[in-house]
């Protein structure tokens, strides 16, 4: 087991039915790969999931998939309300995934799945690895943990992805 937080990450996402991710404000191949292979994953699980991010995404990273599959949206309009649980991914703070250092914390339960040192713990589940380059490094370490099949492509293309640009 890579990390102790594993299988109640999972419970929790298991316990969900419809589960909101978010990549951080000026998104990166990490961010975008993060939140794309973890919603394929939770996709699988038969559960609804769509990606908000609160700035437009770099062109580079059409090549994921991105651009027909995660939101632009301004999150002071956003309705939290409809989602069960949120993934903030490659996330140091509440600000960095809002964009928006005045906008509080919706009332929606939140997991943070980062690899930053300067991370807040602004979840009530905190995933978090400092001593890791990327957090797509992160994601395949939960997979392996979870015994996800990482030959599909839909996983391992948005994690290589990340594990690049971030390292």
């Amino acid at each position: 087991m890579n990390y102790p937080h594993s299988e109640e990450l999972k419970q929790a996402l298991e316990e969900s039915k419809k589960i909101l991710l978010s990549c951080h404000s000026r998104p990166d191949a990490d961010s975008v790969g993060s939140a794309q292979a973890m919603r394929q994953l939770v996709l699988t699980w038969n559960k609804e999931a769509s990606v908000i991010c609160a700035d437009k995404l770099p062109n580079s990273l059409k090549f994921l998939g991105a651009y027909g599959e995660i939101k632009e949206v301004a999150f002071r309009n956003f309705d939290f309300s409809a989602w069960d649980v949120m993934l903030c991914m490659d996330s140091s703070s509440w600000q960095r995934v809002a964009a928006d250092s005045t906008m509080p914390r919706p009332s929606i339960k939140m997991i943070v799945i980062d690899h930053h040192k300067t991370n807040t713990h602004f979840g009530d589940i905190n995933l978090i690895d400092p001593d890791i380059g990327a957090n797509c490094q992160l994601l395949f370490n939960l997979f392996n943990d979870w015994h996800v099949d990482l030959k599909q492509e839909a996983l391992a293309t948005p994690l290589l992805a990340g594990i690049i640009g971030d390292t």
